[in-house]
């Protein structure tokens, strides 16, 4: 179960911010700052997709969950420090994955719910996927 060295990642995004980012003209600054918190996620996404942090069971189901709260808790308090309030809440979107992943499955449609209303444009394929990683839905479940 290989997941990012987030706090690599982190402290590089924290430098290049305050010795290169902070430089340049506001937008640009935020659309370079969204592209990379997008990247960051789309990251987390397709891991869970492509079942690159499968779990085998709820224990280590729950392994995942804590590692990735305590990921995307790293990633929103760094993205607070930019002060770039503007755009979508992605950290929301990640923190909505979380809790699909570790809802208890008679909360899974009311999480999934929650998650649409974060991003209604979610494609139904991503969302599938997302509900299939769970070791207690089948695939047909899942669609």
């Amino acid at each position: 179960m290989k997941i990012f060295k987030t706090i690599y990642i982190s402290e590089t995004l924290k430098d290049y911010y305050e010795n290169d980012y902070v430089y340049l003209h506001a937008p640009l600054r935020f659309a370079l700052l969204e592209h990379i918190l997008f990247k960051l996620a789309s990251e987390y996404v397709l891991g869970i997709k492509d079942q690159k942090l499968a779990p085998s069971s709820s224990a280590e189901r729950r392994k995942v969950v804590e590692k990735l709260r305590e990921e995307f808790e790293c990633i929103n308090d760094l993205f607070s420090q930019f002060k770039e309030n503007r755009g979508p809440n992605v950290p929301n979107f990640l923190q909505g994955i979380t809790n699909i992943v570790a809802c208890e499955k008679d909360l899974l449609a009311s999480e999934t719910a929650e998650l649409l209303e974060l991003c209604c444009d979610i494609p139904v394929e991503l969302l599938s996927a997302l509900i299939n990683y769970r070791e207690d839905v089948s695939s047909e479940e899942a669609k």
